[in-house]
């Protein structure tokens, strides 16, 4: 895979994902200094911050630092930064919706 880093996962024996190492500590410095820009979310409207919240975990997922426990890192991150703006996450809501996209996907792909 000629210099990048596996830090994903194999499904369907196809990598997921994976990122080059060189750049993680790059992207992430982008990232969280965006983040401390834009006064880490704080007195924006609940619609806008929804929206800037999933861009970030997206983008955030994307530099996947970790080999493993980058969802509960992540998890407890976005529980803290929700704090700071005022707001409380129930992550049980996200995995329900989380738990019918994946079946979702098996099922297409067992279809195809």
């Amino acid at each position: 895979m000629n210099g990048l880093v596996n830090l994903g996962k194999l499904i369907f024996q196809k990598v997921i994902h994976a990122f080059v190492l060189s750049r993680i500590e790059v992207e992430a410095n982008k990232l969280f200094k965006q983040l401390q820009s834009q006064n880490y979310f704080q007195h924006i409207e609940k619609q806008k911050l929804i929206m800037q919240l999933a861009d970030f975990y997206c983008e955030l997922n994307v530099i996947h630092p970790f080999r493993e426990g980058n969802g509960r890192t992540q998890r407890i991150f976005f529980e803290h930064l929700l704090a700071y703006c005022g707001y409380g996450v129930d992550w049980s809501q996200i995995e329900n919706l989380r738990n019918v996209g994946f079946k979702l996907m098996l099922k297409g792909s067992m279809d195809t």
